[in-house]
């Protein structure tokens, strides 16, 4: 009698191991599926993300998003804000226009000089005399003078040091008194940068 209760004792014992063993077994399915439901999860965030991105990205480029022009030749690179233009229509009493800001920088490891010129003009107008720009370098002002009906050099020779970045900005503005019933009355020009050592072109 004395045995059989020994061995049911340890058949109870060796049911409640395998029962425990089961339980933490069941337990390590869980944790893995839940570890592997949540890493799936993630990666499917993640790659949303940057697909939403590259669609954002690629919608700027196609609606062509730029507040500014940026152009590379040589040494020198180029950032003309507001264009590189000069666009003057239906000129007005008092007319002022938009600041053409230009930023120029020696990507080299040596001295350089460039100019910069006023091209391709087209105009109806006979004489600028009241039709002016003012350049100005690193804020200051380096020339005053009438907007040219042939190509001209108006920064000429400049020197720029390697790594270094100056800031031109072209103002223009109407200082006379235009005729009544004068239709004659545009200015149309590019703002061209000019590296001298091979006579390269900055977006001409």
């Amino acid at each position: 009698m004395e045995k059989n209760d020994n061995f049911k004792s340890e058949l109870e014992v060796q049911y409640g191991i395998l029962i425990e063993a089961n339980e933490k077994a069941k337990k390590q399915r869980y944790i893995f599926l839940l570890s592997l439901v949540c890493l799936t999860f993630i990666s499917v965030l993640v790659s949303v993300f940057f697909s939403y991105k590259a669609l954002d990205n690629s919608n700027k480029i196609n609606k062509g998003e730029k507040e500014s022009i940026n152009t590379n030749y040589l040494t020198l690179s180029t950032i003309f804000k507001n264009g590189n233009d000069i666009t003057i229509n239906n000129i007005d009493n008092g007319y002022i226009g938009i600041p053409k800001e230009i930023q120029i920088t020696n990507d080299g490891d040596t001295d350089i000089t460039f100019n910069i010129k006023i091209s391709s003009i087209k105009t109806t107008l006979i004489s600028t005399n009241n039709l002016v720009y003012i350049l100005t370098k690193n804020g200051e002002e380096v020339a005053n003078n009438v907007l040219p009906l042939q190509e001209k050099i108006i920064a000429n020779e400049v020197k720029i040091s390697p790594k270094e970045t100056i800031t031109y900005t072209i103002n223009t503005a109407f200082n006379g008194i235009l005729e009544q019933n004068n239709n004659t009355n545009e200015y149309h020009a590019n703002i061209t940068i000019e590296q001298n050592n091979n006579k390269g072109n900055l977006l001409e």
